[in-house]
């Protein structure tokens, strides 16, 4: 895998093995907080509730 990649920020570092090299990541969980910002959450929000309305009996999947 190219470090072109992966940013700077990635958590892990890159190992030399021969003419090649492998990315190591770091041990989970990851030593920083990881962050979302608020379009992740409303996609997410977004994504449930469409679940949700799915899973409702008698829906048959349609949204009104």
């Amino acid at each position: 895998m190219p470090t072109e990649e992966l940013p700077e920020r990635a958590p892990g570092k890159y190992v030399p093995f021969g003419q090649q090299s492998y990315y190591l990541p770091e041990e989970l969980p990851p030593s920083r907080e990881i962050e979302f910002g608020p379009e992740f959450h409303e996609t997410l929000q977004d994504a449930i509730y469409r679940k949700n309305r799915q899973s409702a009996p008698g829906s048959f999947g349609n949204e009104s």
